[in-house]
């Protein structure tokens, strides 16, 4: 009785054979079986698989961090589609910072959408422990930031005019707004990693408050904590 093996050996050279024989006699070589083409990936698919534009900001809870910042800072306002461009929201602060508990009068460069100052950037670009939260970003729109900065303090709390209180400075344009997105998300990225707050999921209670009070600073009060925890949702 013949092996499986040799079943197969005398096979494949049977059907060798029958190839050479009908090369040889002129005869048309029996077609191959087509092979299954891979399909074309539908509309629908790729729409799937479109990514996400606002994928950098690490999740939706972050998305509504940033939302309710944008609710407390700018108390009274329609903030509308916080993704979204807003020449209202890209300006610099329209207030005058409190004096400083030595006496001395202090200036903000407190800018855009969720009032960053240059300090803090500048800062946390050269701290170790929130460095590379910066390195996606566009470095020459960074340094634009923090000379942007520099520009409002050195226009001091006088308002009007480019660098003044409520001033639009130099990157309140369109072109500029997601890199200003994935600014404000290192920055408060950092900022949670600063005070030891899992950026990964919602804040509780209790590092929303936390969150709020080192972010505003002197600005803290419970209204603004009413106004961000109605931006930012408290089911989230």
């Amino acid at each position: 009785m013949k092996t499986f093996i040799q079943y197969i050996t005398e096979k494949n050279a049977l059907v060798a054979a029958t190839l050479a024989g009908s090369l040889a006699a002129g005869q048309p070589v029996p077609p191959e079986i087509p092979q299954e083409q891979p399909q074309k990936a539908t509309e629908t698919e790729k729409i799937e698989k479109k990514e996400d534009p606002y994928e950098y900001f690490g999740g939706q809870h972050n998305v509504n961090l940033y939302r309710g910042l944008m609710s407390a800072e700018f108390r009274g306002r329609d903030i509308g589609d916080p993704m979204q461009f807003n020449k209202n929201l890209f300006v610099r602060t329209s207030a005058k910072p409190p004096m400083s508990k030595d006496g001395k009068q202090l200036v903000s460069s407190a800018f855009g959408p969720a009032q960053i100052t240059y300090g803090t950037v500048s800062g946390m670009r050269k701290n170790k422990r929130t460095s590379d939260l910066f390195t996606g970003i566009d470095q020459s729109y960074l340094d634009k930031f923090e000379t942007q900065g520099q520009q409002f303090i050195k226009a001091g709390n006088v308002k009007g005019g480019r660098y003044g209180l409520g001033g639009c400075g130099d990157l309140c344009t369109p072109e500029n707004t997601q890199n200003y997105h994935k600014l404000a998300v290192a920055v408060m990225r950092g900022k949670m990693r600063e005070l030891g707050i899992d950026d990964t999921k919602p804040l509780s209670e209790p590092d929303r408050v936390k969150f709020t009070k080192s972010w505003a600073g002197p600005h803290w009060s419970q209204t603004y904590y009413n106004a961000f925890n109605t931006g930012y949702g408290s089911t989230n």
